[in-house]
């Protein structure tokens, strides 16, 4: 994500985070309590915040994941609004998505595409 932002500075990025579990092994409400525990970790580190680090979806988390993250964010950090809203991408529109939202390796394609990488 840093690659695919800087060169229009844009501060989304920073480094890439996994939990090494099988998501249809766990119900919903173990998933969003794991979930909730590593954003909990990040926040502990500063792991997580607009400008430093924003975790986006990926293989097996989407936009219900990254709105638990916002809200366990927002749950640590209640006098943090900006970054509150910023501190995930992905989430739902009802949670602040931008409306117009297209997948950024398609976006990041197209740019190489035009400048003939």
């Amino acid at each position: 994500m840093t690659l695919k932002c800087s060169p229009v500075d844009v501060p989304f990025g920073g480094s890439k985070g996994a939990l090494k579990i099988d998501p249809s092994e766990w119900s919903p409400q173990e998933l969003e309590r794991i979930t909730r525990r590593f954003t909990q970790e990040l926040n502990k580190r500063g792991l997580i915040c607009f400008g430093v680090n924003v975790p986006a979806p990926d293989i097996g988390a989407g936009e219900r994941e990254m709105a638990w993250m916002m809200d366990e964010f927002r749950r640590a950090n209640p006098t943090d609004a900006v970054n509150a809203r910023a501190c995930v991408t992905g989430k739902p529109l009802s949670k602040g998505r931008a409306a117009a939202y297209v997948a950024s390796s398609r976006q990041v394609a197209d740019a190489y595409e035009a400048i003939g990488i």
